[in-house]
């Protein structure tokens, strides 16, 4: 099924749905609602092949193989969307890890970061998770480190109602979690005390 037929037929569900709640389509602005939101969740539904997104990496240097500094990249826009009510959780995430042998392109982490993003509805907690096990899936790192501040408007517009909280999480891996000091200069280098 084409993405064109797929947005018409989640649109037919959406719309009755709206429908049930007592919502009408009156103007042509909010007829085509449905399918706006069906474009929507579909943005938020997309698979990725991570192996091939992370495959642009970099030998270190062999002069360099005792030398293991750290890659920091952030903050990092991040969306995604709550698996408990279908909205949205925005904030930035900032990624590090400890190169093994490679180092892999720069812009693979921020779309990294997008694509984990995109993947699904989920958990911020579970987000960063993925994010970090892909890092050390694929880089071979010899630790990796993902930390994620957004605002969730399922606080912000229903529920508590309290715009402005943000929840913070960090996932780390290897090196980051087995040695204060490397920790500490991952977080001194992405600015969070």
């Amino acid at each position: 099924m084409d993405d064109e037929t797929h947005t018409s037929k989640l649109s037919v569900h959406i719309h009755e749905t709206l429908s049930e709640l007592g919502w009408e389509f009156k103007t042509k602005e909010e007829r085509d609602t449905p399918k706006r939101f069906a474009k929507y969740l579909q943005y938020f539904h997309h698979e990725t092949d991570y192996a091939n997104l992370l495959q642009a990496q970099f030998e270190i240097p062999k002069g360099d193989s005792d030398v293991h500094g750290i890659v920091t990249q952030g903050p990092i826009p991040f969306r995604a969307v709550c698996a408990h009510h279908l909205l949205p959780m925005i904030g930035t995430a900032h990624v590090a890890y400890i190169p093994g042998q490679k180092v892999v392109g720069l812009s693979k982490l921020a779309r990294l970061v997008r694509c984990v993003g995109r993947e699904r509805p989920s958990k911020q907690e579970v987000i960063g998770e993925r994010i970090t096990d892909l890092l050390m899936r694929h880089l071979h790192p010899l630790g990796a480190m993902t930390i994620i501040r957004a605002e969730h408007c399922c606080m912000a517009a229903r529920g508590l109602d309290m715009p402005g909280i943000h929840t913070t999480t960090a996932n780390i891996r290897g090196a980051f979690r087995d040695n204060q000091t490397a920790r500490d200069e991952a977080y001194r280098l992405i600015n969070i005390s």
